[in-house]
């Protein structure tokens, strides 16, 4: 994947999170147009959504004093590990899920976007004002109550992942 599509794709998932975008049909060609675009688009919406936490204007860093190199790696790898766990943690924590006995709700407002990382690798793509449920006795199992998804699937022949959206059912067929 090239530099060049990375910076597409980043381009796209900014417009696409704005809750005035309307260019869908332009978005979908750029995604068609390549296997790459996809690919690339993906991992913008989790790297966004990895990162999101911000830090506030008020807050001023203060340049650490030189320690030796061994002692700068070391901690360098340390501070990585423990921000990536944390960041992990708070992903999980900020995706709203209301649990119910047999059912997961993922939900977002107005202007919010959320991407949901599935057990098997599969990824759904919330877009603004959308409420999804999940099946909690057959995790290929998903019900589009309101909004737009876009569903990233890996495709199993035994389980296909299905989607139900206003009395339509949708079944991964593979490619």
């Amino acid at each position: 994947m090239t530099d060049q599509i990375r910076d597409e794709a980043a381009l796209w998932m900014a417009r696409a999170r704005d809750p005035r975008f309307g260019d869908w049909d332009a978005l979908t060609e750029w995604l068609e147009a390549d296997p790459a675009h996809n690919l690339a688009y993906e991992a913008a919406f989790a790297a966004h959504d990895m990162a999101g936490l911000t830090v506030p204007a008020a807050l001023t860093f203060v340049a650490p004093k030189p320690r030796p190199r061994w002692r700068q790696r070391g901690l360098a790898a340390g501070a990585l590990a423990s921000a990536a766990a944390a960041a992990a943690a708070l992903f999980v924590l900020a995706v709203p899920f209301r649990a119910a006995p047999s059912e997961l709700v993922a939900e977002t407002g107005p202007g919010q976007h959320r991407l949901v990382h599935l057990a098997d690798g599969s990824q759904i793509a919330l877009n603004g004002n959308s409420r999804l449920i999940l099946s909690r006795s057959n995790a290929r199992t998903a019900r589009l109550e309101r909004g737009e998804a876009m569903f990233s699937i890996v495709h199993d022949e035994t389980r296909p992942f299905t989607v139900d959206v206003d009395g339509a059912r949708m079944v991964d067929l593979g490619t």
